[in-house]
C-alpha cells in the first residue's frame, strides 16, 4: 500500500514576517510529486481571503534555478580574452585594451592606426556587442536605460512574467474562481492585495536579489520588483489582452493596468497611454489607485522605468 505523507513545512508566515500584518497564514504542504500551497490575508477594507493550488514540486523547485545570476566579471573577462586574442595577429606595436563606456563595450587602440587596424576593430567592436547580447539573453537579462541617465542590466522581466504564467496555471485557476464576478479593477485589486500581503524581503540594490513568480510562492517573501512581476503573471493569466504594464522606480516597483471605465485613483500618463496603479509591495494595504507618499514622490518626478507587457 502506498502512503502519502504530508508534511507541513511552513506555517503562519506573518507571524515569522512582522513586517506585514496582512498575511493571516501561509501554508506548503508537500503531497507527493505536489505541493500544495495556501495563503490566507486582509486586505484594505480587512475582509479575509483565502486562496490554495497544488503545483508540482520539481517546477516549483526548479524555478529559482532558472533565473541564472549576473556575474559581470565573467562576462568581462571573456571579452577582455577575446580582445586580446585579437591583438595577437596584428603588428606589435599595436595594443588592444577593452573598455566601457557606461553604455557598451568597445575596444581601445593605442599604436599605428592604419587601416587595416581600424578594420579590426571596427570588426571587433562588433563581435563584442553580439557577444554581449548572446550572454545577457542566456541569462534572460536586458540593457536598459537608467533611471538617472547611463544603462542598467536588469532581469528580463518580460520573460518572467509569460514564463510563469503556464507552471502557475493551477495558482492562476483558482484565482481567476475567485474573482471572475468581480469587475476589472476589484479583480486587480484582489490580486494586489494578495501580493502586497506576502512579506517583503529587503532590497539590496542588486538584481541578483530578484526572484522569478513561482519562487516567490514557494518562499513567501520577495523584493518589490519580484512581487510585481507575480502580480503580473496572476494578470495576464486571467485577463490575456488586457493592457498591462510593470512601473519600476529606483528601489520599488508598482503595477499598471488599463480599465476602460473611470475608476478614481492614481494615473500615470505615458506616450499617451494612462496607466491605473496599484502598489504590491506595502507596509500595508492600499487599494488599486493609492500610492505611498515616496512612490507619489517618484512617480511626479517621472524617475521611473514603465515596462509593457505584451
Amino acid at each position: 500500500m502506498r502512503f502519502i505523507i504530508a508534511f507541513i513545512m511552513c506555517t503562519v508566515g506573518s507571524l515569522a514576517f512582522a513586517n506585514n500584518e496582512s498575511q493571516v497564514e501561509f501554508n506548503k504542504i508537500q503531497q507527493g510529486d505536489q505541493t500544495l500551497l495556501s495563503f490566507v490575508w486582509r486586505d484594505s477594507k480587512h475582509a479575509e481571503h483565502y486562496i490554495k493550488a497544488s503545483i508540482n514540486t520539481q517546477t516549483l523547485v526548479g524555478a529559482s534555478r532558472v533565473h541564472k545570476r549576473f556575474r559581470p566579471r565573467h562576462l568581462n573577462q571573456h571579452l577582455a580574452r577575446q580582445v586580446k586574442f585579437a591583438e595577437t595577429k596584428l603588428p606589435s606595436d599595436v595594443k588592444l585594451r577593452l573598455v566601457h563606456s557606461g553604455f557598451q563595450y568597445h575596444v581601445h587602440v593605442s599604436g599605428n592606426k592604419t587601416q587595416a587596424v581600424a578594420e579590426t576593430v571596427q570588426n571587433l567592436d562588433a563581435h563584442l556587442r553580439q557577444t554581449e547580447q548572446e550572454y545577457l539573453a542566456q541569462r534572460h537579462l536586458v540593457i536598459a536605460a537608467g533611471y538617472y541617465g547611463g544603462i542598467d542590466v536588469i532581469p528580463d522581466y518580460k520573460f518572467y512574467t509569460h514564463a510563469n504564467i503556464s507552471p502557475m496555471m493551477p495558482f492562476i485557476n483558482a484565482f481567476r474562481d475567485q474573482i471572475r464576478m468581480l469587475p476589472p479593477h476589484l479583480a486587480i485589486e484582489r490580486v494586489a492585495s494578495f501580493v502586497q500581503s506576502i512579506p517583503v524581503k529587503p532590497a539590496t540594490g542588486d538584481i541578483t536579489n530578484y526572484d522569478p513568480p513561482l519562487t516567490v510562492l514557494l518562499e513567501d517573501r520577495a523584493d518589490a520588483h519580484s512581487k510585481a512581476t507575480l502580480a503580473a503573471s496572476i494578470i495576464r493569466g486571467v485577463y490575456p489582452t488586457r493592457p498591462l504594464a510593470l512601473i519600476h522606480l529606483t528601489d520599488h516597483a508598482l503595477i499598471g493596468v488599463q480599465i476602460n471605465y473611470p475608476v478614481d485613483g492614481r494615473l500615470v500618463n505615458d506616450n499617451g497611454a494612462q496607466w491605473l496603479v496599484a502598489e504590491v509591495s506595502t507596509p500595508e494595504q492600499m487599494p488599486i489607485g493609492k500610492v505611498m507618499k515616496h512612490t507619489e514622490r517618484e512617480l511626479s518626478a517621472q524617475a521611473m522605468r514603465i515596462i509593457t507587457i505584451p
